[in-house]
């Protein structure tokens, strides 16, 4: 004999499944979400080190809106770096003003026993990243503006840097 089922659809279990098609489409959606709008590091090269006059040159890219955002220095050292902090001068440039100190930055890669602050390391690197506690505001034509980060340090080359980042988030 042929017996025909009717499953109606919304009970407690599809409501659940339903529920969880939700949860996981809102989970991606705000996964997805990168407040990030220039995030760029530059290799130092390891056999010459980190002159003191060196300035890296970080240009921001045309078009970012006017306003207010974090301003993020990312760090990567060795184990050769000789140093528990790291003293960094970041300037900010542009076409129309007089270049100026944006911030003079002490920064600590390792804790006061010499341990380096991040766990573990990835091939021997170290990597470390840093929150400039002045908002980085762009006002005009974001193509002109220039963020030269360099070294304050004595120690002429400085050895064990490996790489310098900078990075913008929208507030």
């Amino acid at each position: 004999m042929y017996r025909h089922e009717t499953r109606v659809c919304g009970g407690a279990g599809g409501r659940r499944n339903r529920f969880f098609l939700l949860l996981f489409f809102l989970f991606s959606l705000t996964s997805c979400r990168d407040a990030t709008v220039y995030h760029v590091y530059q290799v130092i090269p390891e056999d010459v080190g980190w002159k003191r006059g060196d300035s890296l040159a970080f240009h921001l890219p045309p078009g970012l809106s006017p306003a207010s955002y974090v301003l993020e220095i990312g760090v990567r050292n060795t184990d050769m770096y000789p140093f528990r902090d790291l003293w960094l001068s970041v300037t900010r440039t542009s076409n129309d003003s007089v270049p100026r100190v944006a911030d003079t930055l002490h920064l600590y890669l390792a804790d006061e026993k010499g341990r380096w602050k991040k766990a573990g390391s990835a091939g021997g690197y170290y990597q470390n990243t840093f929150v400039c506690e002045k908002p980085f505001v762009v006002v005009s034509d974001s193509s002109a503006i220039c963020l030269r980060v360099t070294h304050i340090m004595r120690e002429n080359p400085l050895p064990g840097i490996s790489d310098v980042g900078v990075r913008l988030l929208k507030k």
